[in-house]
């Protein structure tokens, strides 16, 4: 759900899930994407690394895209070392690493789902 502001005096299920668990929601300015650089580099990574390779690949359903979309982030996350200076700074080589606290330098984690 998204915010909508003609319903200001309704709360919509979002809103109650954030409040349940105390999680403060904010927001980026529109057509500002320098405040929200992480996200955006990430997009970029995305377009450029996997979508941008498959053009050519011919995909039979969104399942099988999504799929390998899912396998592209796996690595992206956990096995696609990143040069980032506050990844560094914390002595991780993968995102992973920093989500999930995982110091060990060359531990690898993988995800089972």
């Amino acid at each position: 759900e998204f915010y909508n502001a003609r319903f200001k005096d309704s709360e919509s299920a979002f809103t109650r899930a954030l409040r349940l668990y105390s999680i403060r929601h904010s927001v980026t300015k529109v057509a500002h994407p320098w405040t929200n650089g992480y996200a955006e580099r990430l997009n970029q990574t995305i377009w450029q690394e996997f979508y941008l390779g498959r053009l050519n690949k011919l995909y039979t359903s969104l399942d099988d895209l999504n799929k390998e979309l899912d396998d592209f982030m796996r690595y992206y996350n956990f096995n696609r070392a990143h040069s980032g200076y506050k990844l560094r700074a914390g002595g991780f080589r993968f995102p992973g690493q920093a989500f999930f606290d995982t110091r060990e330098r060359e531990k690898i984690i993988e995800l089972k789902y």
